[in-house]
């Protein structure tokens, strides 16, 4: 495990930035902003500029780093999400791509500042952390937009509702946390999908019955692909938990204060 972090710790670095910068910080009010205006793209792009900034810059403590990457991420972001803004398609092939096209710039830059420049002991020192929290977001917050361009694509109606949001993030997390942890924590992976599977079969909703599904097998699989990749230095459970409930409540709490500071277009 330490070799594979810590050969890799800038990626995982760029790649929790993009995380944040991409799903954390863009809350539904800027993703409504975003897709129809040239404000709303640069205001992402912006956000993506700042959260790459401060990453590589507490990791390096050097600015020439933080400026290069964050002013690399920024025109990429923008020229790839104003392409995508005029195709004016939204499907989970697309969103696949773009991430794909995303993820690959932070490749690039992670290969060409790696050799230059030197992360601080502690990055080093909590890389596997790091590394858990890019799953964590991948999981409660990469996985959601994915499904919801998936129906879409489909034209399956989605009800938007945060309570439900909510709880479909904590499930997600949680099937990964006790995948993580495996042997008889496994049993008690059905116990968390009850409450949405009593709603699908209440409500009548099909499309539930398919996200619970797939969200528990992504939810598992990654869960259980961190074991493998931790299995000589196993993440204590307690920060584990912290992190990911931690994770959640900043979602929500950022996408309270864009409520207030961002007006409602569909008003």
């Amino acid at each position: 495990m330490s070799d594979f972090l810590n050969g890799n710790i800038l990626f995982s670095i760029l790649l929790l930035a993009h995380l944040t910068g991409d799903f954390v910080l863009q809350t539904d009010r800027i993703y409504a902003l975003k897709i129809v205006s040239l404000k709303g793209q640069f205001l992402h792009a912006v956000m993506n500029f700042i959260s790459v900034f401060l990453f590589v810059f507490i990791a390096y403590f050097n600015l020439l780093p933080a400026i290069i990457s964050a002013l690399i991420v920024f025109i990429t972001h923008f020229i790839i999400d104003y392409i995508k803004l005029k195709i004016k398609e939204r499907n989970p092939f697309l969103f696949i791509l773009d991430q794909a096209l995303h993820i690959g710039v932070i490749l690039v830059i992670a290969i060409l500042l790696n050799s230059r420049f030197t992360t601080i002991n502690l990055f080093s020192n909590i890389s596997k952390y790091i590394f858990t929290l890019n799953g964590i977001l991948i999981i409660i917050l990469f996985y959601q937009y994915f499904f919801k361009n998936v129906c879409y694509f489909f034209n399956i109606p989605l009800t938007e509702n945060k309570i439900h949001e909510t709880f479909e993030f904590i499930e997600r997390f949680l099937i990964f946390f006790f995948a993580y942890m495996h042997g008889f924590f496994f049993i008690l992976i059905p116990l968390i999908l009850l409450p949405r599977l009593i709603i699908a079969f209440k409500e009548e909703k099909e499309y539930y019955l398919y996200d619970i599904l797939l969200s528990m097998i992504v939810s598992a699989l990654g869960g259980i692909i961190l074991r493998k990749l931790t299995i000589l230095e196993p993440i204590n459970p307690i920060i584990f938990l912290i992190l990911g409930f931690s994770c959640i409540a900043l979602y929500i709490l950022i996408g309270k204060c864009s409520d207030l500071i961002i007006p409602n277009r569909n008003k």
